[in-house]
């Protein structure tokens, strides 16, 4: 089985290195620059099993505000979020929707997460 995932991150190189980490995978994958443009597609009902966000983005909405409308549009979505800053988190791990994982990181690093992420329970 192929788990669709959307990946989510403002710089090019990054999400770049996430998407052709994840494919090379097996993953079927969605990338998108911004919060915004996630969102619309979400909206659209277009399905995916995880959502790999970055939290830091430009716009409107940050990678926090995006999981929580994704979750309310798709209650099973899992997520992953990721950061480059160690300040960012400002939610407690309870309101999180998923694990934060912090930049740099490796592709075998972001696939090993993936996959512990879609194995989780909902």
């Amino acid at each position: 089985m192929s788990f669709s995932i959307l990946v989510v991150e403002d710089e090019e190189d990054v999400r770049e290195l996430v998407s052709t980490s994840l494919r090379n995978r097996g993953y079927s994958v969605l990338s998108v620059p911004n919060a915004e443009v996630a969102l619309q597609i979400l909206m659209e009902q277009v399905k995916f099993d995880l959502l790999f966000t970055d939290i830091v983005m430009p716009g409107v909405m940050d990678g926090f505000e995006l999981a929580d409308e994704a979750k309310r549009l798709q209650p099973e979505l899992k997520v992953l979020y990721a950061t480059g800053f160690s300040h960012v988190s400002r939610r407690p791990a309870a309101q999180l929707h998923g694990k934060l994982i912090h930049k740099p990181y490796r592709p075998d690093e972001i696939a090993s997460e993936v996959r512990t992420a879609l194995e989780r329970q909902a």
